[in-house]
Formats: structure tokens, sequence, C-alpha cells
């Protein structure tokens, strides 16, 4: 029986990594991104169950982020990450084309690769640009849509639908902030969670209308529950 915490398995040991994630129905498996100041961002796949990890190609050369999964059946899965256009530390003079959302497709394997061994990420796709870095992202309703999280506005993108003629694909508001710092919607939709004053907030959707979401005393959005005791950021559901 495995004890924890447990080091995650990786193929350069002495580099940075981060934006982790589990991949859904695969609780084996993390998937997260490696840093280098000579290649930029390289997703890898940790397989927890035989300490092994894997490399994901297919990408150009660049700046990537939140890789996420989606919760589909099988192994041939929908990828979305963010490409950022520049960072403190490399500036913005190379690979900085189409920052936004992309997508793309992976098959896992049943059984483990062997740690070294590779996986290509293949239908690379741009979906848009206004995302900024902080986003965090997650698939709803299997690969069908997208949720997008930012510091004052949630929203639904409508991936089964498709884009339109210029490529855009439909959206939905889910919440608007006035001044959070963080907005994150539950699985279902249905509540909201927000950082507003250093302080997290949790308020039913059906509550919140059209108006932004505020915890200003007098001006607050309806029925919000303050759930911190002395502040609170990195809200999860």
């Amino acid at each position: 029986k495995k004890s924890y915490p447990e080091r995650v398995p990786v193929l350069s040991p002495g580099s940075a990594y981060f934006s982790p994630s589990f991949v859904p129905g695969r609780k084996d498996l993390i998937i997260h991104t490696r840093w280098s100041d000579r290649n930029y961002s390289t997703f890898e796949i940790a397989d927890l169950s035989s300490l092994s990890a894997f490399e994901l190609t297919g990408l150009p050369l660049g700046r990537y982020a939140k890789p996420t999964l989606c919760s589909c059946s099988g192994n041939t899965r929908q990828i979305a990450f963010i490409k950022v256009p520049s960072d403190y530390l490399t500036s913005n003079v190379i690979a900085t084309a189409d920052p936004g959302l992309y997508l793309g497709k992976l098959t896992l394997h049943d059984t483990s690769l062997g740690h070294g061994s590779s996986l290509e990420i293949k239908d690379v796709r741009y979906i848009g640009a206004n995302v900024g870095q902080d986003a965090s992202i997650r698939f709803l309703e299997g690969n069908k849509k997208l949720l997008v999280q930012e510091g004052n506005k949630a929203r639904v993108i409508d991936l089964a639908a498709g884009p339109d003629s210029l490529g855009r694909y439909n959206e939905t508001i889910v919440a608007n902030g006035r001044m959070t710092t963080e907005i994150k919607i539950s699985s279902d939709l249905r509540k909201i969670a927000f950082v507003d004053s250093y302080n997290v907030f949790v308020v039913k959707k059906d509550n919140i209308g059209d108006e932004p979401l505020w915890s200003k005393p007098g001006n607050a959005t309806k029925d919000i529950a303050r759930v911190s005791l002395d502040g609170g950021h990195d809200v999860k559901w």
C-alpha cells in the first residue's frame, strides 16, 4: 500500500513543473507542464501506478499552461490548454503568435507506455484569444462545452455547436464580478464562489440575475454568504 505524499514521476527532475491536474476517469494519471528556458513549455503525463512519465508531442515552441482533459469515456480524449504570448523570463520576442485557447485530441493507453515514451497531440486548433494566462478551464458534459473562469468573469464556450463562419464559438456568460479577483463555478453551474476584498463568498446562481458579483455592504449581491474567516484565495469546488 502506497503512502502519501508521494513525489510525482517526471522526465526532468531538475526542471520546474506547474499547472497539474488529474486526468478524469484515470485517477492514476496526472497531466502537467514542464518548463525549459531553451525549449519553453512541454506537457507531460505522470503514471502513478507504474511511477513512469511520458511526454506529449505535437505542439510548436511556445509558452503553454493549464492542460486539461475531458471526462469522456474511452481513451480518446479532447485536451484544452492556454498559450500565452510572453512572460517575465522570456519576454515577448519568440513564439508569440496566436495566444489564447486551444483544443486537440489525445489517445491514452490502458497500460503504461514506459518511462520516457511519448504521445502526440493531434488536430490542434485555435478556438479564441480572449483569455488570460491565469484563467482556469474545465470541460463540461464530456467534451461538449468548456468552462473558462477568470478573475472577474466566468463563461461557457459551446464546443459542440462548432465555430461560425468567422471561426468564433458561441459563449454564455455565467457570472461577472465588479471587483472580484476569482470566480469559481460549481460543477452543476448552480452555485458560485468568488473572492472579493480578500475574502471568499458563495451565492446561488439564481440570486445574481444580471448584476455583477459584489460584497460591498449595502450593495452586496443578494444572499451571499462569507465562508472565509481571515481571507482566502485559490478556491476549488
